[in-house]
């Protein structure tokens, strides 16, 4: 990483990156470790086939038919590989509906009304992975996430595409969860919602109603594009670390966030392309440009260094603190 440029008073916020990266890879290297481990044991893994299906052993699973629809994980210790199966409505005989379609605007898409029925994939147990499918269209959540009370969601949802739901792609209600290689698109009230100290790496969240991504507080985004959505690409209620990820073309602000932005890209959003909200702020070598609103819209507390902002329809650069190699304090 490249740190020149930056004042003394923002070390801290620098480690917190650093230590928040450290912290990505290492989860990312625990589950890689556990996956080449599953590869070992494929023989002991448990079929999955038929209709409503609910898990309440813990165990190693594996999809091994496309008829499975409305799943529940209702155990802790568990590894599901949908063995490139979908999960959906259309597996129970032709509920799931017709396809959600991109909207008009090219923002956000037609599944609206009223949610009904169940979640396609629900889960109560914590420790638990699922990997390698798609989970495909009904009238409710595509993926739940509902952990044991007082404990963490400790979730690792890999290589998954999530769409065509009239409520969330992802609905993760616990802390802690991770979610690589993953798509949400065209889902009706949002592409990925959860609560805090999430890891999103290689994740994708466009044409959704609403807000593509929307988060807690705590979250580390690496390589995480959210465009396209009617509301705002990526909104976080808290502080977060986000790099390398792309907002563009969404219907309201592009990335909204308080926290550390760096190596990020905002185009063509109606509205801000980053709003640094509120709290202290650090955003660094990003690219605004033909947002709608402000390229950056940093408040006080922001310190920003490296950016380029061009073409956006109010002020390039509103706000915060340009950081010129002086020692500077944003808090």
């Amino acid at each position: 990483m490249k740190f020149e440029n930056i004042a003394l008073g923002s070390l801290l916020q620098v480690f917190s990156l650093w230590r928040n990266s450290m912290q990505l890879y290492a989860r990312i290297f625990a589950i890689a470790v556990a996956a080449l481990m599953s590869v070992g044991t494929a023989h002991a893994q448990i079929s999955v086939s038929g209709g409503n299906v609910t898990i309440s052993t813990s165990g190693s699973y594996i999809v091994t038919a496309g008829n499975v629809y409305n799943l529940t994980i209702a155990a802790s210790n568990v590894t599901l590989n949908l063995n490139g199966y979908n999960i959906g409505a259309g597996n129970s005989g032709g509920s799931r509906g017709a396809p959600c379609q991109i909207a008009a605007s090219g923002m956000g898409n037609t599944c609206t009304g009223t949610l009904s029925g169940t979640n396609e994939i629900t889960v109560t147990g914590s420790n638990v992975k699922i990997s390698n499918g798609s989970v495909i269209g009904g009238p409710n959540n595509g993926i739940v996430i509902n952990p044991p009370l007082g404990t963490g969601a400790d979730i690792t949802l890999s290589d998954l595409l999530v769409k065509d739901f009239v409520g969330y792609g992802v609905q993760i209600n616990g802390d802690g969860a991770t979610l690589i290689n993953v798509k949400a698109v065209q889902n009706g009230q949002g592409g990925i919602m959860a609560n805090h100290n999430v890891i999103l790496v290689n994740v994708s969240a466009n044409y959704n109603n609403h807000d593509g991504i929307t988060l807690g507080s705590g979250e580390v985004l690496e390589n995480v594009t959210a465009n396209f959505n009617s509301g705002k690409g990526i909104f976080a209620n808290g502080s977060a670390t986000v790099a390398r990820s792309t907002t563009s073309h969404n219907g309201s602000t592009g990335i909204f966030l308080s926290g550390v932005i760096r190596d990020h890209i905002a185009y063509g959003n109606v509205g801000d392309g980053v709003n640094s909200a509120g709290g202290f702020g650090l955003v660094i070598d990003s690219v605004a440009t033909q947002n709608s609103g402000n390229g950056f819209a940093l408040n006080v507390h922001t310190c920003y260094s490296g950016l380029s902002a061009n073409f956006n329809t109010l002020e390039q650069i509103a706000g915060g603190t340009p950081l010129s190699g002086t020692v500077a304090s944003c808090e």
